[in-house]
């Protein structure tokens, strides 16, 4: 173990010989191993990595443009159908009261086709409950008395409960 521990340590100069005393009690300088101090600093990393960068034209459906920088190569040029100068949350104000969302689109086509057939079942179906279907339930049945001071309930006290 101590012969491992020597071989590690950085060599020294051994003491000159000389016959004045001074010198002799004087320690000795170690050797310098490195004439520079770069090994001090830390060793230069790697740059982050940049992603590719592509700009990307997007035009609104008024017909106006903006270009946007994307990390993504997609399309160049992006047509929106729908943006800030149409949609009803962004300019409530443009949206036509006439005609509604709801009679648009795939929703619209499914009530304009089931309207009539939904009309017919509503008229030749029969009410499925009359007043007097649940009258069997009360047959009985006693009338619930609730006093003045079961109504208020227990008052709340403060401090410890007994």
């Amino acid at each position: 173990m101590s012969l491992a521990r020597s071989a590690l340590r950085p060599l020294r100069a051994a003491p000159a010989p000389s016959s004045s005393r001074a010198a002799s009690t004087r320690a000795a300088k170690p050797v310098v191993q490195w004439k520079s101090k770069t090994h001090t600093r830390p060793a230069p990393g790697l740059p982050l990595p940049l992603p590719a960068i592509f700009p990307q034209r997007v035009v609104l459906s008024d017909g106006s443009t903006f270009t946007s920088y994307t990390t993504a190569p997609s399309p160049a040029i992006v047509r929106l159908a729908r943006d800030v100068t149409n949609n009803p949350l962004w300019a409530p104000g443009t949206h036509n009261a006439a005609a509604s969302e709801d009679d648009e689109g795939a929703v619209g086509r499914f009530r304009r086709r089931f309207a009539a057939a939904d009309a017919e079942a509503a008229a030749d179906a029969a009410p499925a409950f009359k007043a007097d279907d649940l009258a069997w339930m009360s047959d009985g049945a006693k009338e619930e008395t609730v006093s003045d001071k079961e109504r208020a309930g227990r008052k709340k006290t403060k401090g410890k409960k007994k």
